[in-house]
């Protein structure tokens, strides 16, 4: 039987600190869905939802967490959180076009993305999650995204709408890179891990800055 959490490899902190992460990405992506219905534009880049709910598919369905059953169902719950956005994505996503001729390749375009991260992640996630929970997938998409976020905000002020969003991603994300460090600062191999874990800080940091420095378009 698994047990619910694995106090044999990870430490009380670590699993708090990994707690946090879940809760705190759960809450952006509730934030996420109440302003799609608010303002009828996804907050989050189009390509970052496709890679996020690839990765969500394959470790919340696909690959087990040595984390316990408990975070492996906070995988899932994040997965059915995506799919709703997902969902949005094809509604409301095509805002996000800003040439009106590409704008008739969009859903071709988003289902191509969904089904390349699929195919991407199914052959690097066995291959370099030596991590055993999905961290360097996670932080390779983490980077990924960070800057799709950073560009977003730069080209289209008004899709960032979420000041408290872009605080949760960066300290529910910050908590999963403390915990990581904890974990494997003296393990051998994963250095890449760790400046991951940094370039994806700092990205989230410039995001924050760049949302403050935008005109205000919502209250």
């Amino acid at each position: 039987m698994e047990k619910l959490v694995n106090l044999e490899i990870y430490s009380p902190l670590e699993l708090i600190l990994f707690t946090l992460c879940c809760l705190l990405w759960a809450v952006v992506y509730i934030i996420v869905i109440v302003n799609i219905h608010k303002h009828k534009v996804i907050e989050i880049p189009v390509a970052a939802v496709c890679a996020n709910v690839a990765w969500e598919l394959w470790w919340g369905w696909g690959y087990h967490t040595n984390m316990g059953v408990l975070f492996q169902w906070g995988y899932r719950i994040w997965f059915f959180l995506d799919v709703y956005i997902v969902y949005c994505v094809f509604k409301y996503g095509n805002k996000q076009v800003l040439s009106d001729p590409l704008k008739k390749y969009y859903t071709p375009a988003v289902v191509m993305g969904l089904l390349f991260w699929i195919i991407a992640l199914y052959f690097l996630i066995p291959e370099h999650d030596t991590d055993k929970f999905g961290a360097f997938s996670g932080y390779i998409l983490s980077v990924y995204m960070g800057t799709l976020y950073c560009f977003q905000i730069v080209k289209q002020p008004g899709f960032g709408i979420s000041y408290v969003n872009a605080w949760l991603k960066m300290i529910g994300t910050g908590a999963c890179s403390v915990m990581c460090y904890i974990h494997f600062w003296k393990i051998p191999g994963f250095n890449s891990l760790l400046s991951l874990c940094a370039i994806t800080l700092f990205l989230d940091c410039l995001y924050i800055y760049l949302v403050y420095k935008r005109p205000k378009f919502y209250s």
